[in-house]
């Protein structure tokens, strides 16, 4: 018994000593991990498919440890998501918050830290994401249409939001009068028919019509009816597309005024139409200013309640829940800018002049323009008098409205020296990139007549040179922006054709 007890006691103290070594070696240091490194860094279209449309691979420096993306230099880069690839068990951080590849966003208009950890912390490297200008871009002609000709040199160009592609509107020029809308796009430089190539409006009076596409990207137009004379002569008509066809929004006539200015807009599936009063009809004013708005049915009123009586001049622009118009007094001279948000009108500013001017050019018909943002920021291009106390020589302003603190600021601080305002056949448009750049586009045609563009440099604080567009004359000038940081400017050249030039990539 004795002898058991005694082999017993030293069987324990065997084990013993063979559990105490193996433990003894699981703690003779940490567990190993993998360093931190930052692997592989990216933008892929997948993840961010409402602002890019091609991926972007970053260039990793191991020994300063900073990513380099080259992307557009007007690409909307505040609310990017990045695909990358660490180390195995390394954690990554973004001002405290874990990073998920392809799920977290962050705002790369300034540069980014990304701290890499190992997977117990002991060790960590910061690398600094940088997104660069990228410098091989440049506005080049895209494409050519010259199979029928715009009206009056007419040509409405918009671009799709859904899939970035170009659409220009016109309406066809014909001997014996019987001008229709017709609809084109561009897609990979081909211009195609977006309906018929005859025009599927009715004909249209003295070219007057309106293009625009909703953010869901369905297609409209406005055109003063010549086919319509009962219940009165020559009304307002809305067309939209169906993907398929074109027909009628509501009935024919939208509203019985004759209209001598048409505008349209749409936010999401309402349909908004501002028309200046031509003629007195029933309870419809002369040179009074209406506004149409579709919900299932058409209904009509004039903008009275927001000070907008006796309008020479309209501008529409529309966000994907509010509408922005933009006016100018046929009496007073000064301008107005209302905008129409959940079903109500609220006036931005009201009768306004700059000081030390007289007059905002009412005849500026093809150099009005109003863009927005979903945020409710505004900017508008209008122009006075104040710097040259000559009305003969009237200054364009590009100005910008603030929703947080309610106040209108001129951008650059200057007024655009470039182009005199007050030809009541200049044209001039802005628009404003993913990344809030604005553009402004024009033409003088007591110039040199070439369609030219310049923008406002954030960095620097000033509007850049201007760049020419055109290699020859251009008219009815229009610029807009993809989400993508592309962008296309259209003209009407001296030969009647319609030309799209693209700001992109060199090839």
């Amino acid at each position: 018994m004795r002898k058991f007890i005694s082999w017993m006691t030293v069987m324990a103290v065997t084990l013993s000593f063979g559990f105490s070594s193996c433990s003894d070696n699981k703690e003779d240091g940490p567990v190993e991990t993998a360093a931190p490194e930052l692997l592989t860094f990216g933008f892929n279209v997948a993840n961010n498919g409402n602002t890019l449309t091609t991926d972007y691979v970053g260039v990793i420096s191991t020994t300063d440890h900073t990513v380099t993306v080259t992307m557009p230099a007007f690409a909307d880069k505040s609310s990017l998501v990045a695909n990358f690839t660490v180390g195995e068990g390394n954690k990554v951080l973004v001002n405290g918050v874990t990073q998920e590849s392809g799920v977290t966003a962050n705002d790369f208009t300034s540069p980014v830290d990304y701290i890499i950890s190992n997977a117990d912390g002991s060790k960590n490297v910061k690398y600094t994401v940088t997104i660069e200008k990228a410098a091989n871009y440049e506005w080049s002609e895209y494409a050519r249409y010259n199979e029928l000709v715009p009206y009056g040199d007419n040509a409405i160009m918009k671009i799709n939001p859904v899939d970035n592609t170009p659409y220009i509107a016109f309406v066809r020029k014909e001997k014996d009068d019987n001008n229709k809308v017709v609809v084109i796009k561009n897609e990979n430089g081909v211009f195609n028919y977006v309906g018929s190539k005859e025009g599927e409006s009715d004909v249209v009076t003295s070219g007057m019509m309106d293009f625009t596409i909703s953010n869901t990207g369905t297609l409209y137009y406005i055109y003063k009816n010549k086919s319509i004379t009962e219940p009165v002569k020559y009304p307002a008509t809305v067309m939209s597309f169906n993907g398929s066809s074109w027909s009628n929004v509501g009935q024919p006539c939208i509203a019985e005024l004759v209209p001598s200015k048409v505008q349209i807009g749409a936010i999401g599936s309402t349909v908004i139409a501002p028309m200046i009063s031509n003629t007195n009809s029933g309870s419809f004013t002369k040179r009074v200013l209406y506004a149409s708005i579709f919900n299932d049915n058409w209904t009509t009123g004039s903008l009275a309640s927001v000070n907008i009586n006796e309008v020479g001049l309209e501008c529409l622009t529309t966000t994907d829940n509010a509408a922005y118009l933009y006016t100018i007094s046929r009496t007073s001279y000064k301008y107005s800018v209302v905008e129409y948000k959940n079903g109500v009108w609220n006036s931005l500013r009201s009768d306004y002049l700059e000081e030390g001017a007289t007059m905002a050019p009412v005849s500026m018909t093809d150099a009005a323009s109003i863009v927005a943002t979903n945020d409710g920021t505004v900017y508008l291009l209008t122009a006075d008098d104040a710097e040259t106390k000559n009305t003969k020589d009237m200054r364009f302003r590009i100005l910008k409205y603030s929703p947080d603190s309610k106040e209108w600021t001129l951008i650059g601080g200057t007024t655009m020296a470039s182009v005199k305002a007050n030809e009541s056949h200049i044209s001039a448009k802005i628009a404003v990139a993913p990344d809030g750049t604005p553009f402004f586009a024009y033409t003088d045609y007591t110039g040199d007549k070439l369609a030219k563009v310049q923008y406002f440099d954030n960095e620097t604080k000033q509007w850049s040179a201007p760049v020419a567009v055109s290699a020859g004359e251009a008219s009815y000038v229009n610029i807009s922006f993809c989400d993508n940081g592309e962008a296309y400017i259209s003209y009407v050249s001296a030969d009647n054709s319609i030309v799209l030039v693209k700001y992109a990539a060199k090839k």
